[in-house]
């Protein structure tokens, strides 16, 4: 498999002027290799708040070194990445492919991890306020977990738990939003309701969402980009 080598700037997003509260992320020529082999080259990426982008492409294309990048987790091998306003820890949220759930905890108390940066650590002996609660309740009556809500994960399903770590992704209210293949293991329709949410995200609370999806069969319209990666 060849590498990953390409300008992915919207036409005009390196002329655009941001205000000075607007979330952004460049990315200006990243490389990234694994062993003897190139993952991805030369890669340049404008990506502002308001924008879906899609990195679509089989496994091992680079998809998610390239989220573990934007997150934090991981340096390229050369380039430079620089974050307007989604700097701080907690302004960027990940979900991944693993999931990374607790498995003794109820679905309700996975979610509610989403927040546990934003609790000082005093109010963290007392558990969640009523106000967390519901927001988080709510999120997962969206996603129709609600008659598992104080079910342990480890008694769910793969899609179900899938499902759980989404909600907790959202729950986190972050200004960037990544997502390393967030409907794998879903049904059509509510991968649908899962990628909806997420364009809601971007579209109505004004987030920065980039997902890595292996699926080629994406509605033109879901995405402001959709990068091939493979």
């Amino acid at each position: 498999m060849g590498s990953f080598e390409a300008s992915l700037s919207a036409p005009g997003v390196e002329e655009m002027e941001l205000g000075p509260n607007e979330t952004s992320i460049d990315l200006r020529g990243l490389r990234l290799r694994r062993g003897d082999r190139w993952i991805f080259k030369n890669l340049d990426l404008s990506v502002k708040e308001g924008e879906l982008i899609v990195l679509r492409g089989c496994s091992g294309s680079g998809k998610t070194s390239l989220l573990s990048i934007l997150f934090g987790q991981r340096l390229p091998f050369e380039g430079e990445v620089k974050k307007h306003k989604c700097s701080l820890k907690g302004e960027v949220a990940m979900m991944y492919q693993d999931l990374r759930l607790v498995d003794e905890l109820s679905v309700l108390d996975n979610v509610l991890t989403g927040r546990l940066h934003q609790t000082p650590w005093w109010r963290s002996f007392f558990g969640f306020s009523r106000a967390q609660k519901n927001s988080a309740i709510q999120i997962i009556k969206e996603l129709e977990l609600d008659s598992f809500l104080n079910r342990p994960v480890k008694f769910l399903s793969g899609g179900e738990r899938q499902r759980v770590a989404v909600c907790r992704l959202l729950f986190q209210n972050a200004k960037v939003i990544l997502a390393d293949e967030p409907v794998s293991s879903l049904d059509p329709r509510l991968a649908e309701k899962v990628l909806l949410g997420l364009k809601r995200e971007a579209k109505e609370k004004s987030k920065i969402v980039i997902c890595a999806l292996h699926q080629r069969d994406i509605p033109s319209d879901f995405a402001d980009r959709i990068i091939d990666v493979c």
